[in-house]
């Protein structure tokens, strides 16, 4: 998983999860469950190992460059919701701008993906 696809995922989320409330706000952000279970949904495109290794390491990394965050959306918010900073908007921003030429996953070889498929609401 590169650093690219998670900032796009988590995005994409994110939008998905605003589209199907209409109310946005920072309670749109996911939380990390929420975010593992339709990381799971996904996992055919990253592969074995995606929730185990690629994604916390990844997540690591970006929480290391300020890019994303994980904490309560607000003071009476009891989740921890992973967002992604104003940093991390906007290097999400500049790679989608310049393309993914550069952003091939050391292990894969292959480009990052984009095509992603959301759902709001954890499995029972």
């Amino acid at each position: 998983m590169t650093q690219h696809e998670l900032l796009a995922f988590v995005d994409g989320l994110r939008r998905h999860v605003e589209t199907e409330i209409s109310n946005p706000g920072p309670w749109c952000w996911p939380t990390r469950e929420l975010l593992v279970e339709n990381l799971k949904a996904n996992a055919k495109l990253w592969g074995p190992g995606l929730i185990s290794g690629e994604f916390p390491h990844t997540l690591r990394t970006l929480k290391a460059k300020e890019w994303a965050a994980e904490a309560p959306c607000s003071p009476n918010c009891h989740a921890n919701h992973v967002s992604l900073t104003e940093a991390g908007l906007e290097a999400l921003r500049l790679m989608d701008e310049r393309g993914c030429v550069g952003h091939i996953h050391v292990k894969r070889r292959e480009r990052c993906h984009a095509k992603f498929r959301f759902r709001r609401k954890l499995a029972a």
